[in-house]
């Protein structure tokens, strides 16, 4: 998969409204339902397990900052700013 796909299918959700705990392109999304929701559109194995972890599927309106960093940690490569690029999550 390229980045520009990753890019194209997370601009086909240009216009969801937020909304807590969705994920669903059109309908509702919060910042890691946004996140989640293009990763299952792009067959990406990681939103399978994203999605059937309770852990990361019943998070409340307060963020959680250790939940959060070790969700990211999970998921996602680190990467130092100066090398950030196109469909980079930040």
């Amino acid at each position: 998969m390229t980045r520009a796909e990753i890019l194209a299918e997370a601009s086909r959700w240009i216009g969801t409204r937020w909304q807590h705990q969705a994920a669903a392109r059109g309908v509702g999304c919060d910042c890691i339902g946004f996140v989640a929701g293009v990763a299952r559109a792009l067959g990406l194995p990681e939103a399978v397990e994203f999605f059937s972890d309770p852990r990361t599927r019943g998070y409340g309106r307060q963020p959680d900052p250790q939940m959060l960093a070790e969700t990211c940690a999970r998921y996602f490569d680190r990467v130092d700013l100066p090398a950030v690029r196109l469909a980079d999550v930040l």
